[in-house]
């Protein structure tokens, strides 16, 4: 389980780390004050601006693959049943289980919804 969150977590990083990259950098030109920023070439501009861009799109792209592919809907499967059955832990009684089943359950993708993404 450990594995698959860690591979997802992968993903989802390297893709939200582009964006945000992107976004600092739109952020910190609009800043510039107007001195300053007719003192960067237009041309820097775009080409950072593009550089940035490329780097969301194809985190973006990668993202969208892995998210497509019949391992990640297993992925998902196997995150739903944890959810739904977590495995005992030591000192927890069945109360403290079944409240930490019920606790997870809504996390848990629904089966209808893994199903329509196998179909894609």
């Amino acid at each position: 389980m450990a594995d698959t969150l860690r591979e997802l977590g992968r993903h989802l990083s390297v893709t939200r780390d582009a964006e945000v990259l992107r976004e600092l950098l739109e952020q910190r030109l609009d800043a510039l004050p107007a001195p300053a920023a007719e003192l960067v070439s237009t041309p820097v501009v775009a080409r950072l601006r593009r550089t940035a861009g490329r780097r969301h799109a194809k985190a973006r792209t990668e993202l969208l693959r892995h998210l497509a592919t019949p391992d990640h809907a297993e992925d998902l499967d196997r995150v739903a049943r944890y959810a739904q059955h977590p495995p005992p832990a030591r000192g927890l009684t069945s109360a403290d289980h079944a409240d930490a089943a019920a606790t997870l359950t809504p996390f848990a993708p629904g089966a209808d919804a893994r199903r329509a993404r196998r179909r894609r």
